[in-house]
């Protein structure tokens, strides 16, 4: 029986903007950052948390300078604002090996054929590392890239949620999808964040979209003030 446990990093992370297109470059510099530092550093069982935080790659991914220069790189190999799955995977190939790495629209397919004879074989292993990229398109007000990280030792699954955007927490319907095709027989040890991070992202965008218009309000009567002046 899998034993899933969750942490999700969305409040740790440098943030994509509310108008800002760059989400699927955001959604695989954030699971090749994670899976780089699981793989490159030796992540203790008991400590697993403060392990993870005390690595050189956890401060790179925290950082906002490391971001702007990751995005750079990658939309130096493909730039475009509606990156597509085929994209995803050309951009990922120059950064990662794609063995562990699937990216999904998670439709009734979820991967192609090839992808989920080779997600099997993984699945056979005792521990792995797999990072899984998913498309959330909800009622076409939100289309984006969510990347999660699992990292499986034994019968111990620890989802990863790395979402910039903050939009997917734990008990979000897309994920549940995922780990349900992945790991139909598990016991839970996560706290349902959905209704949380649905708040936390509402309250954040409505601040930042009154700030817009208050700074273009500003600019307005400035502009009107200006006219008057002139005339």
């Amino acid at each position: 029986m899998i034993k899933l446990t969750c942490y999700t990093w969305n409040s740790y992370l440098p943030k994509q903007g509310l108008f800002d297109s760059t989400c699927g470059y955001h959604a695989l510099r954030n699971g090749i950052c994670m899976l780089k530092l699981l793989n490159e550093n030796k992540i203790r069982n008991k400590n697993y948390i403060n392990d993870i935080k005390s690595t050189k790659n956890y401060k790179l991914l925290i950082s906002e300078s490391e971001l702007e220069k990751d995005l750079r790189n990658y939309m130096g190999i493909y730039k475009s604002n509606k990156l597509c799955k085929q994209d995803l995977l050309k951009i990922a190939t120059n950064f990662h090996k794609l063995n562990y790495f699937f990216v999904s629209y998670l439709d009734e397919k979820i991967l192609s054929k090839e992808e989920l004879i080779r997600l099997e074989d993984i699945k056979r292993k005792k521990s792995y590392k797999i990072c899984f990229i998913f498309y959330v398109n909800d009622i076409n007000l939100v289309k984006h890239w969510v990347p999660v990280v699992l990292d499986k030792i034994g019968n111990d699954v620890r989802l990863h949620i790395l979402d910039s955007y903050s939009y997917v927490w734990f008990g979000d319907k897309k994920l549940n999808y995922l780990l349900d095709k992945l790991y139909k027989n598990r016991v839970v040890k996560c706290s349902n964040d959905n209704l949380k991070g649905t708040i936390i992202f509402s309250v954040k965008n409505i601040i930042l979209v009154m700030i817009y218009i208050f700074f273009i309000y500003l600019f307005i009567l400035g502009l009107e003030n200006k006219v008057n002046k002139i005339q």
